[in-house]
Parts: C-alpha cells; structure tokens; sequence
C-alpha cells in the first residue's frame, strides 16, 4: 500500500473524526470569522473543509506541488476555493509572501521530525495572532504499544518528549499551553487494510525480520475492528488573548 492509499484508507477507518477529532479542536478555539492558517493540509484537506463552515478564510499550505494541484480541483469541485486558498511551499524553509498574520495557525498529523524543528515553530508563532494548535500523535495509543512491541521499546518515551520540547519552543515565544490527550477508535474493513496502512506508515513498506514480522501481524489481527489511534492537542494561546 502506497502513501496515497495508506492515508485514504486510514481516514476511512477513522470512526471518530466528526464526532470527536473534530469538536475537540473546536472546543480549543472559536474559529467563527476567523482567518486561518493550515500547515500540510493533506490530500484530502478534510479539516479545512470541515472549519470552512466557521472561519473566515483558511490558507493551506502544502509543500508538494502534485497535491496542491488535487486541492485546487478539489476545493473548486466543492465550491470552496473562494474560502480555502492554497499555497505551495516549505513551510519552515520557504520564504511565504504573505500579506497578513492570521488568527490561529494550526497543523494535524505532522510527524515529530518536523514540529520540533525551531524554525517550523518560530514561523508559526511569528504568523500567528491569537493561538497556535498541533494535534499529533500521542503517547497514550495502540500505535506506541504496536512500535513499542515490534522495533522501539522507546518509542512512548521517544513521543513524551517531543511534545514537552514542543511545548518549550511555544512558551518561548510567549505562549501559554495547555495540552489534551484523546484516543481516537479506527475500525478497518479487514486485516490486508489495517496491515497495508500500519506498514506503510510506521514501517516504511520495509521487510522485516520473521519474528518482528509475527509480532506485528499478531498485533494487528487483534485490533482489527478495534484500533485505538492516540491523538495529543498541543493549544498554545497568546497571554493577553482567552482561549474561547
């Protein structure tokens, strides 16, 4: 299973994402009339979508130009392209010409390897007015326990401690943060779409030693239907600003 495919399927899977992952963001902040900066919207750009009903405008920005070509078609195919703006760059290298600070500047999902990265979080609280909000990957989830099985005991510790380095960087630039932990329930069409998605994601589609390989089929027939995923809201607001 490629990338392409891994992400549409575990959104799919995804039974929570209009009934939790969502109205939990939206509790963190009132994006109503807002102005909104989303980082690495993905190739779907479904929560842009879903924000559109409350803010302003939403610019996305999106470093691979053949998926800011799919967000153009999409957008306009649904009639949002008058709200939702696409911008094709590297968010933490590029220099964006962009004309305005933006009330909240958010990003969903983005791997660890980029959110800590300085320059990715001086750019974002540099353009941001009001809060900047990251939803990651928590801790607390089937997915720690699968890694954490199979090729990094470390990998719980490993997570921990990005998020408190996150969190550092945030209160750095003058910031108050409040962090929330979820879990979010995936329920997978079968074994072959539960395996395709984790393998490519975590694994990298690379072969595996056979009793790795054993302890990760094992782990994942169990969690079929049943799949805890772990999410982790990072909510830094400005100090003069309230957080509602």
């Amino acid at each position: 299973m490629d990338y392409v495919q891994a992400y549409k399927t575990i959104v799919e899977a995804s039974k929570e994402k209009n009934t939790k992952e969502i109205p939990l963001l939206l509790s963190l902040y009132d994006f109503e009339n807002k102005n909104c900066l989303e980082i690495g919207p993905g190739i779907l750009a479904r929560i842009a979508i879903k924000l559109s009903g409350f803010a302003k405008s939403i610019t996305l920005v999106e470093k691979d130009a053949k998926v800011c070509k799919h967000l153009k078609q999409l957008l306009k195919k649904q009639k949002l392209a008058h709200k939702i703006k696409v911008i094709n760059a590297n968010f933490s290298k590029d220099k964006l010409m962009l004309k305005q600070k933006f009330d909240v500047v958010y990003a969903a999902w983005l791997p660890f390897s980029v959110l800590t990265q300085q320059a990715f979080i001086d750019q974002a609280c540099k353009l941001a007015k009001d809060a900047v909000i990251f939803i990651v990957s928590s801790p607390r989830s089937d997915t720690t326990k699968m890694i954490e099985a199979t090729i990094d005991r470390f990998e719980g510790l490993k997570r921990r401690k990005a998020i408190r380095q996150i969190t550092r960087m945030l209160k750095k630039h003058g910031f108050e943060v409040k962090i929330k932990h979820t879990t979010l329930l995936l329920d997978f069409k079968n074994f072959n779409s539960i395996y395709g998605v984790f393998k490519c994601f975590d694994y990298g589609n690379k072969k595996l030693p056979a009793k790795i390989e054993e302890k990760l089929r094992k782990f994942l027939k169990a969690r079929v239907h049943c799949f805890k995923d772990g999410a982790c809201y990072i909510a830094a607001y400005r100090k003069n600003k309230k957080k509602k």
